[in-house]
């Protein structure tokens, strides 16, 4: 089940962040904050080994594509207005960590960088719990 699918896109991005290394920016900072420029509100700030500024992986490709291409997940167009992120094969899908297999590893959004976002963490949640 997909536990992501009720969190905002500044929830999702401040997770994702966390995950590719990024701390809260000003440094000495302990929480995200909301990017203060309109129409990008769920946006947080970073500082991270790529950037520092404004994050937002849910709706920006320029932050989302790095993401998408070094865990290799797949976006599809949907017939009505949605998207479909995959990771590997459609039957069962091996994690790129080796850590096993995920089944039918896929999320659909209607937004396509949402899509993949939820799909990284749903791998990386899998990814912890065969490590532990």
């Amino acid at each position: 089940m997909n536990k992501y699918t009720e969190l905002s896109d500044f929830e999702i991005n401040k997770k994702v962040a966390d995950l590719i290394g990024a701390t809260p920016f000003p440094f000495g900072s302990t929480d995200y904050r909301r990017s203060a420029v309109s129409g990008c509100e769920s946006a947080i700030i970073i500082r991270s080994p790529r950037k520092v500024g404004s994050f937002d992986a849910c709706n920006n490709p320029t932050d989302a594509m790095p993401i998408i291409i070094e865990n290799k997940i797949s976006l599809l167009a949907g017939d009505s207005n949605f998207w479909c992120a995959r990771y590997g094969e459609w039957n069962i899908l091996p994690c790129p960590s080796g850590i096993g297999f995920i089944e039918k590893a896929q999320v659909i959004n209607d937004s396509p960088y949402r899509a993949a976002m939820e799909l990284f963490l749903l791998m990386k949640d899998a990814e912890r719990e065969t490590n532990t």
